[in-house]
């Protein structure tokens, strides 16, 4: 019986729970296209009808669609395993501009509240811009309209922190460690494949990170612990 190697053991596994991702993902992709047939034949037959409001409903659904898609081009982007040094705070920056439009549409805002001064941290590839990307949208989604999305960055005791907190309903305390397996959400159906979090996670891990939910105030805080880029023991 051959032996096989680790890598390989490893890369068959990730295969295997794609394959499972993307059967899921198959069946939810094909609600918002049934919805996009369904209003691009109401223009045609209704063309004096409400056109702008189906226009506006087809772009949401195509916004669901690259949410889901999205996702899984996180999930199934190769680890390189190549570590670098990432400035947290400049990719907070890119966030705010990639999100900016989107945060108008929803009728929502994002304040940053920044420490300033961070030391770079330990970050692989992209990883880094798409972890704060899904945890701000998926901010949005647990949000109402008027609501504020703040983004706060820490420093002590040798690590940075950066936590994500909306103004929704929250997410009670048993459900902490649910929130980042696979399939598991508290959104409506329209509104998510449960995978966010995971994807998140697993991102995370590849910088070398940890994350977990925080009890606050109002709503739900996700708190993403970063290394310091020249931690001989972990950017070597």
């Amino acid at each position: 019986m051959s032996v096989r190697d680790p890598d390989d053991v490893a890369r068959m596994g990730r295969l295997a729970e794609l394959g499972l991702m993307t059967a899921m993902l198959t069946h939810e992709l094909r609600q918002p296209l049934f919805a996009i047939r369904s209003l691009a034949q109401l223009a045609q037959v209704q063309p004096g009808g409400d056109v702008t409001d189906h226009l506006a409903e087809v772009i949401r659904q195509t916004e669901l669609m690259e949410g889901i898609v999205g996702t899984v081009g996180a999930f199934a982007r190769d680890d390189t395993g190549i570590l670098m040094p990432v400035d947290v705070e400049g990719e907070i920056g890119r966030v705010l501009k990639l999100l900016e439009h989107m945060s108008h549409q929803r009728g929502m805002r994002i304040q940053p509240e920044l420490h300033g001064g961070l030391p770079m941290v330990v970050g692989e590839g992209t990883a880094i811009l798409q972890i704060l990307v899904n945890l701000v949208q998926n901010a949005f989604d647990a949000s109402e309209k008027d609501s504020v999305v703040r983004i706060r960055t820490d420093h002590r005791d040798g690590v940075v922190f950066v936590e994500v907190e909306d103004e929704g309903h929250g997410i009670p305390e048993e459900m902490a460690e649910e929130v980042f397996q696979p399939f598991f959400t508290t959104k409506g159906p329209d509104l998510g494949t449960g995978l966010g979090l995971y994807v998140v996670r697993r991102l995370v891990e590849q910088c070398r990170g940890q994350i977990r939910l925080v009890p606050c105030d109002v709503g739900a805080c996700i708190q993403v612990e970063l290394v310091p880029w020249g931690r001989a023991d972990d950017s070597g």
